[in-house]
């Protein structure tokens, strides 16, 4: 009964997670156009049938029952998903069609700004405090562990198992070293090797022939270590390289995804929500750390110049200030709803090959 009680509270925990990061991203937006009196019509966190809604000055604040998105309606200026749009052609002086390039700017860059703040300081918290040593912050000193084995993998072929951690890849070893570890393995693929795995004090070694990828997933070792605490000064220079090591891993692997079309490292919102879970499950502190992650990783993804992103509007407003004009509403119409279908499909894509790692599948 406890541990089922534990389960659900770590679910609630993960998803309130979730819904925070992206009601703190919206309240950046929020605040920006307050600061320059562009009106907000509504504001919500999630999608789907309205749970609690209560109107505040002229904003319609809502919680909806699904907790995976969020936005927040600006008068005059059309986004799709951004509630019923009933604002988007205000052409009145509190609109954002009738404001400075500048303050457009700021407003679209509101939301991944607070996303950047709130990584930063939790980050900085966490080293005043005594940072867990999680492989996102100490890749050379955490133990990872293989997590799940994919069905028809090459992993499962050589039949390694659930909690093998690996010491040696051939003659290099890479004991508790999830960076080396992934390095080595890609400098393998397509090649056969000899991985020693260990286990409960037992070692064992498996031949195994790297076709693309290994197809396992890692997971932290249980016993949680951490750093010593840093005083305020060190903990906020420290969080400072932290988060722009984190963001250009983040942008990094985009880049690489678009290069190379790889699935095996992406994960959509199933895995988000198992790993925040699984986070809450080992405490605060490290629910703390991959909550500060999701942060960053929410930040940067919305600088993709796509219409659907924030980084999508910002190109729309520019381009909008360059010509002195506004770019034309049915071509922009056209490209919204196309970006949106396009990052529907490719979320239910990710979902399902979310799925096949959680299951083992």
């Amino acid at each position: 009964m406890d541990y089922n009680l534990t389960n659900i509270t770590s679910i609630l925990l993960g998803l309130t997670g979730i819904a925070f990061i992206i009601a703190f991203h919206e309240l950046g937006h929020f605040l920006a156009c307050k600061l320059f009196k562009i009106k907000t019509p509504s504001f919500s966190i999630g999608f789907g049938p309205k749970l609690i809604s209560k109107k505040i000055g002229d904003t319609l604040f809502s919680l909806s029952l699904i907790p995976m998105g969020g936005y927040v309606e600006i008068a005059g200026i059309e986004e799709v998903g951004q509630g019923d749009q009933k604002h988007s052609k205000d052409k009145s002086k509190n609109s954002f069609a009738n404001k400075p390039y500048y303050q457009k700017l700021l407003v679209m860059l509101g939301g991944i700004i607070f996303n950047l703040f709130f990584a930063y300081f939790a980050i900085a918290w966490l080293f005043a405090t005594g940072m867990p040593k999680t492989p996102i912050l100490y890749p050379e000193d955490s133990k990872v562990v293989v997590d799940t084995v994919i069905k028809n993998s090459s992993a499962e072929k050589a039949g390694i198992l659930s909690g093998e951690s690996i010491s040696k890849i051939n003659d290099t070893t890479v004991a508790n070293n999830l960076k080396k570890t992934m390095s080595t393995l890609k400098e393998h693929s397509n090649k056969p090797a000899t991985l020693t795995l260990e286990k409960d004090g037992s070692t064992r070694e498996v031949a195994v022939d790297l076709a693309d990828t290994l197809g396992v997933t890692f997971k932290e070792d249980s016993k949680i270590v951490y750093a010593k605490p840093l005083n305020i000064f060190e903990s906020l220079k420290r969080a400072a390289q932290t988060s722009w090591d984190i963001s250009s891993r983040v942008a990094k692997s985009l880049v690489e995804l678009v290069k190379n079309g790889k699935k095996d490292n992406m994960g959509g919102p199933l895995m988000v929500i198992k790993e925040l879970v699984s986070k809450a499950q080992r405490g605060f502190s490290i629910f703390f750390v991959f909550l500060a992650f999701i942060s960053i990783n929410l930040a940067v993804l919305n600088l993709i110049p796509l219409p659907i992103f924030d980084g999508g509007q910002i190109v729309k407003v520019t381009i909008e200030a360059i010509i002195g004009k506004p770019l034309p509403e049915k071509a922009i119409y056209y490209i919204d709803y196309a970006c949106w279908i396009s990052v529907i499909l490719l979320m239910v894509y990710i979902s399902f090959f979310d799925l096949k790692k959680i299951i083992g599948f």
